[in-house]
């Protein structure tokens, strides 16, 4: 094998030893294939003790740090396209009864499922929101990486509630899967705002008026959603109505 930089006949694979340009040979590009593979692998086997850990114990949730961002980013992601997958199976199933006869097509997916998943954020969003602007008024001081990863591990347990809604969906029952789904992400939003505030009130002693800011934290999360329907879902409701 030769440096394809000074043309030098070189014996290691790695670098040359006349020059010191790295050499990218088979082996190399190999080792470097099989080194991504074990990354990826590893990471897969992390995330899911991650999951497994908090689903035995959800209360390690408020003790994660910045270091389970990325998981935590994960687990909020995975809540709200289970919540969605749910959503879009029922509708799907809605559809094809209701046009029994006329067509046999499914209800494109990437439209409504698009649709669905940005609603799902914004509730999501709601609680977070909520979350940060009760310990911004309560004179808390953490990072906005940790308020997410915390809120994210948190999320862990509500997502068995999404799938089983995905179940339901395509099982075709209506309530049970509007009830999992929806009812499941609602009380996510609002139960993280008010767990997460609460604990760190109370961690930080500002014992004064926790009970009111954690209840405000609840209100705030409820007036976001309220407004994420009335404005967002509301239209889309609309739209659906205009197809059934």
């Amino acid at each position: 094998m030769y440096c394809e930089k000074c043309g030098y006949q070189v014996t290691r694979q790695n670098f040359c030893e006349n020059c010191g340009a790295p050499i990218e040979g088979e082996g190399v590009t190999q080792t470097l294939k099989n080194n991504n593979e074990t990354k990826v692998r590893e990471s897969g086997n992390n995330y899911f003790i991650y999951l497994m850990n908090l689903l035995k114990n959800p209360t390690n949730a408020v003790t994660t740090n910045e270091s389970s961002l990325v998981f935590g980013v994960l687990a909020l992601v995975l809540l709200t396209f289970t919540f969605t997958l749910g959503q879009y199976f029922l509708l799907d199933r809605m559809y094809s009864r209701m046009s029994s006869g006329f067509t046999d097509e499914s209800w494109p997916l990437l439209g409504l499922s698009t649709r669905i998943f940005i609603g799902g954020l914004l509730i999501v969003g709601s609680g977070l929101l909520a979350l940060i602007l009760t310990l911004k008024v309560g004179k808390v001081d953490l990072s906005l990486q940790r308020i997410v990863a915390q809120a994210g591990a948190l999320a862990v347990p509500f997502i068995v509630v999404t799938l089983l809604s995905m179940v339901t969906g395509l099982a075709y029952s209506a309530g049970l899967t509007t009830f999992l789904g929806l009812g499941g992400l609602i009380a996510y939003a609002c139960l993280s705002a008010v767990i997460l505030s609460l604990y760190h009130l109370v961690k930080e002693n500002k014992t004064e008026h926790f009970i009111s800011l954690s209840l405000g934290s609840f209100a705030l999360t409820a007036v976001f959603i309220y407004l994420t329907f009335e404005i967002y879902f509301g239209r889309m409701v609309e739209d659906l109505m205009s197809i059934f």
